[in-house]
């Protein structure tokens, strides 16, 4: 029997709200959760405004993140950054946007 590898990047209910006005916020991820396993390869897909890119963002945590949790290599990196976690993010961890105007028909 095999032993089954954790996960490099976990993301538990993760929600990313924008607060607009007192009245209104925008709800761009609300209740999403995945893992990616080491030596895997993971496409987020969606329409347009479906909040991928927000997302990515979250994950890598350019935005503060409203609710979930998020664990990278086994360490929490859901709350408040301490500076050696986010300097250890900015060398480990990275996004790469698509770019529209490159890309085939």
């Amino acid at each position: 029997m095999a032993l089954q590898a954790e996960p490099l990047l976990q993301v538990k209910d993760l929600k990313q709200y924008f607060k607009v006005n007192r009245n209104y916020t925008v709800k761009a991820v609300d209740g999403i959760s995945f893992d990616i396993y080491p030596g895997e390869t993971y496409g987020l897909v969606g329409e347009s405004g479906s909040g991928k890119s927000t997302i990515g963002r979250s994950v890598i945590r350019l935005h503060d993140i409203t609710d979930g949790e998020i664990n990278f290599n086994g360490q929490d990196i859901s709350g408040k950054l301490k500076s050696e976690t986010n300097s250890m993010l900015r060398t480990k961890m990275q996004m790469i946007f698509q770019d529209p105007m490159a890309s085939l028909n």
